[in-house]
């Protein structure tokens, strides 16, 4: 804990104090900030503010359909690396290394694509963990209701009663989940 706390104190102290240290500094934040937003955005997309928009829909998508005009605008892929500036700006040299292919244009935002994946899968991990404990603990109050249900099932199917595809879809389920 030491460790921790004597390394954010050397953090900060290098952040406020002038000097040739902070051009790195200032390089350090803003790629922080470019992680962060992606990161955070992969987060929002799995945990589920109840907007009913996906956030590669109104960011990541957009943000790949733009890259991708572009490049086919400029006819390159020589523009700025990530984070990008407000407006992607065409070289003036067509170098013939950057020509716009699916591949390139890939390579071109997997930065972003790979950090807002990584925060989907980050977003997906409460869930699974209270699920996990839910299950550990065995508490399960739907459980009375359930088995009712599969009862009657159970019943009618031994009486020869006919069933419906999804009660029979139920059964099943059932039968391949006690395995």
């Amino acid at each position: 804990m030491a460790v921790l706390v004597a390394a954010v104190a050397i953090v900060i102290s290098l952040y406020h104090v002038p000097g040739k240290h902070q051009a790195y500094i200032d390089m350090i934040r803003v790629h922080m900030w470019f992680v962060t937003y992606w990161v955070g955005l992969g987060v929002l997309s799995s945990v589920g503010l109840g907007t009913g928009l996906h956030t590669f829909l109104l960011y990541l998508g957009p943000h790949i359909a733009s890259v991708t005009m572009a490049a086919y605008e400029c006819n390159s892929l020589n523009f700025p690396k990530p984070p990008y500036p407000d407006e992607i700006i065409c070289p003036e040299v067509v170098d013939p290394k950057f020509i716009p292919s699916l591949w390139n244009i890939m390579g071109k935002v997997r930065v972003e694509a790979f950090l807002w994946g990584a925060g989907t899968a980050l977003g997906e991990l409460p869930p699974y963990f209270m699920a996990k404990a839910a299950r550990l603990s065995g508490y399960d109050p739907d459980d009375a209701e359930d088995l009712q249900e599969f009862e009657e099932l159970k019943k009618k199917r031994e009486q020869g009663a006919d069933l419906n595809f999804l009660d029979r879809a139920k059964l099943n389920m059932e039968r391949l989940v006690e395995r």
